[in-house]
């Protein structure tokens, strides 16, 4: 499979507007948010030339870099997982063999559909932490794209959350079920206080 990395942006955006369903809400959501911790990447590289040898600063830079090393590797796995989906629909289920066969292959991508996205925003919701110290460390002019930053990560964030919702349908597991939901609402909740955070640290709220 072709790694979303290596498409070209405006290649990007017309797969992104066709009829194919891939990429689609989960993977653009990740390129996004990638996109938006990039941004505050930048603004600690910016702020760390400026002032020469600064510990806080590149330790903070760091841990950018990391997650965003991290967050990348989501995106072709959000892709993944959808054909994973699809191929299991198509298995045969002409025998009762068949359909338990079939039956299992769904509810196992079912699982692997809905885990993806959970540790997609749990590494953007790290970001968001990250933007938070960011803001507090950055001045001037590039704040605002850490703010910037921080939205992209918010919203990618409850994007990405979506293929929790259409996947918790196809699962059997309850437990699972319950409890993958209860961290999508504990993820959505934090990602709010953070962006409110980052907007009032960079005065841009």
């Amino acid at each position: 499979m072709r790694s979303i990395w290596n498409i070209k942006v405006e290649e990007l955006l017309e797969q992104t507007a066709s009829a194919s369903p891939t990429p689609g809400g989960g993977s653009v959501a990740v390129v996004t948010g990638g996109l938006g911790l990039a941004l505050v990447a930048m603004a600690l590289e910016v702020r760390l030339r400026k002032m020469g040898q600064n510990q806080a600063l590149a330790k903070l830079l760091g841990q950018t870099r990391a997650r965003l090393k991290n967050l990348r590797q989501f995106a072709d796995q959000d892709i993944e997982a959808y054909q994973n989906f699809v191929s299991a629909l198509s298995l045969p289920k002409n025998s009762d063999d068949q359909k338990e066969a079939r039956s299992q292959a769904l509810d196992n991508a079912a699982l692997n559909a809905t885990n993806v996205p959970l540790r997609s925003a749990r590494e953007m919701l790290s970001g968001l932490e990250i933007a938070s110290a960011a803001a507090g460390l950055v001045e001037g002019a590039i704040a605002s794209d850490v703010a910037a930053g921080a939205i992209l990560l918010a919203a990618s964030l409850q994007a990405v959350l979506l293929n929790v919702d259409v996947n918790l349908s196809n699962l059997k597991d309850e437990v699972f079920k319950e409890k993958a939901l209860a961290e999508k609402e504990s993820l959505l909740a934090k990602a709010q206080a953070i962006i409110k955070t980052v907007l009032h640290k960079t005065k841009t709220a």
